[in-house]
């Protein structure tokens, strides 16, 4: 139970005691996570939408930054800040390790925001919890693809050492077949190339400046992945 608890603990901030293994070895169970997360904030969205789509779209939100206290989003939130500072590698790694939030970050943070509560204010009640599954699962899924792509920009600290290029195929082919059976059981096989493409295209975009993957950047990834899921599932 190692692999699914390392991947609980990494992903939630809902305590399972126990022993934890390699990041990497607990990455095949990411989509697994995500989609339980995702199911969870489905249910908070119908048990809220009689308040209008938009307080449900909220307590959605909520409810996923609440449970994982925010991980993918203080990760966007960095990449933003980096971005916005320019310079080499060095300051940029430099400005995403600083706890202190930009105005690159809080611009980030408030387009995303704005863009998944127009897209799920959309989503019908009795669509929203196969919605958010799917694209918790997919979402997770694609940092798992760009952490077997990606090698890490900082070898010496941060999730991104302890990820990148050390997801193994077992893990890889494990998560992409729960990722893919989630979204096509929700009815939404568009949102798997879609949340791909977005996601590896921005996980590659910010690791050229970088030379490789952080924490961070995984995070930005699940972000962008998220709401292009949400996106296809939303235009379907």
């Amino acid at each position: 139970m190692r692999g699914p608890r390392t991947a609980w603990v990494l992903l939630t901030r809902v305590p399972w005691p126990g022993e934890i293994a390699s990041l990497a070895a607990g990455a095949g169970w990411f989509p697994v996570v995500g989609a339980l997360l995702g199911g969870v904030s489905g249910l908070a969205f119908v048990g809220a939408s009689r308040l209008g789509p938009l307080t449900a779209a909220a307590v959605a939100l909520a409810v996923e930054v609440v449970l994982t206290g925010a991980l993918h989003w203080d990760g966007f939130a960095d990449c933003g800040d980096a971005l916005v500072a320019g310079g080499d590698r060095a300051r940029r790694l430099s400005v995403m390790r600083d706890p202190r939030l930009g105005s690159g970050g809080v611009l980030a943070l408030a387009l995303a925001a704005l863009a998944a509560a127009g897209l799920l204010s959309g989503v019908p009640s009795t669509r929203a919890i196969p919605v958010l599954t799917a694209s918790g699962a997919l979402s997770r899924w694609v940092v798992v693809v760009a952490a077997a792509w990606l090698p890490a920009a900082d070898p010496e600290h941060g999730t991104g050492r302890q990820l990148a290029q050390r997801v193994r195929w077992p893990a890889l082919v494990g998560a992409s077949v729960v990722a893919v059976g989630v979204a096509f059981a929700a009815g939404a096989p568009l949102a798997v190339p879609t949340a791909a493409l977005a996601g590896l295209g921005v996980a590659g975009l910010l690791a050229r400046p970088l030379g490789g993957a952080t924490g961070d950047t995984y995070g930005a990834t699940a972000v962008i992945a998220w709401l292009a899921a949400l996106a296809a599932m939303a235009w379907r």
